[in-house]
C-alpha cells in the first residue's frame, strides 16, 4: 500500500506518539491524488520567525512524503490515507492540497460504504466552508486552487505564477515523483503565502531528490 518514502514510520509521520511541532515551527501537510490512483503526503516544517530562503540554502531544508497507491485495494487505500489525514488532523498546523474537495468527495463516495473515513469524511464535509468553521482545535485549512492571491484552477498555473517549476506536475507522469511533487509544491505555496519561506525562481526537482532515499 505504502510505496515510495523518505519516512522511517510512515504510519506515525508526527512521531509514536504523536505530537505537533508547534505555532513557532508549524508543520505543513499537504495531500494530492492522481487519476491513476496514487496519493502523495508531504510534510514540511517552518520556523516562523526564520523564512527559510530556499533557492540561498537549499541544503538546509527537507520534508517528509509518502505514496500510497490502491494498485491491490481501493478500500485499502482510501483506509490508509484516512489514517494519514487522521495524523494531520491532530498534529499538523496546517493542511493544504490543490481542489482539495474534488479530491476527498470521490475517495469518500468510492468506498460505497464498504469502509469506515471518519476523517476523510469529515474534512470532505468541512472543506466547502473551511473559513467560516475553523476553531482553535482545527488545522487551519488552505487550498491552494482558490485561497491564494495568484491561485488558477489548474497546480502548474499556479506555481508559474509563484515562479515555481518541476518535470513532474503534468498529468502525463506517471512516476511516484508527480504526487509527492504535487503535494510539496502546495506545502510550500502555502508556506509562501504565510511567510514562513521565499525563493525568486525555485526549482522543485532537486529538493525532492535531495529529501529521496533509495527508490523502488
Amino acid at each position: 500500500m505504502s510505496g515510495a518514502t523518505n519516512l522511517a514510520y510512515p504510519e506515525t509521520p508526527f512521531g509514536n506518539p504523536g505530537q505537533s511541532t508547534g505555532r513557532d515551527s508549524p508543520t505543513v501537510a499537504a495531500v494530492a491524488v492522481t487519476t491513476s490512483g496514487t496519493a502523495g503526503l508531504a510534510y514540511a516544517t517552518f520556523d516562523v520567525n526564520r523564512p527559510h530562503d530556499m533557492e540561498s540554502a537549499p541544503e538546509g531544508f527537507s520534508f517528509g512524503y509518502e505514496v500510497l497507491s490502491e494498485v491491490d485495494s481501493q478500500v485499502e487505500f482510501t483506509i490508509a490515507l484516512d489514517r494519514r489525514m487522521a495524523e494531520c488532523d491532530r498534529y499538523a498546523e496546517v493542511i493544504t492540497g490543490h481542489n482539495v474537495h474534488d479530491i476527498l468527495k470521490p475517495l469518500c463516495s468510492s468506498a460505497n460504504g464498504r469502509a469506515a473515513l471518519p476523517c476523510l469524511t469529515k474534512y470532505a464535509e468541512l472543506w466547502p466552508n473551511r473559513h467560516e468553521r475553523r476553531t482553535r482545535h482545527t488545522p487551519l485549512l488552505v487550498d491552494t486552487a482558490i485561497d491564494l492571491e495568484i491561485s488558477a484552477a489548474e497546480l502548474p498555473r499556479t506555481c508559474a505564477a509563484a515562479k515555481l517549476s518541476s518535470s513532474y506536475l503534468h498529468s502525463t507522469c506517471n512516476t511516484w515523483r508527480r504526487p509527492v511533487t504535487t503535494a510539496f509544491a502546495s506545502a510550500l505555496l502555502t508556506a509562501q503565502s504565510r511567510g514562513w519561506c521565499r525563493w525568486q525562481a525555485l526549482d522543485l526537482d532537486p529538493l525532492v531528490t535531495a529529501s529521496a532515499h533509495e527508490q523502488p
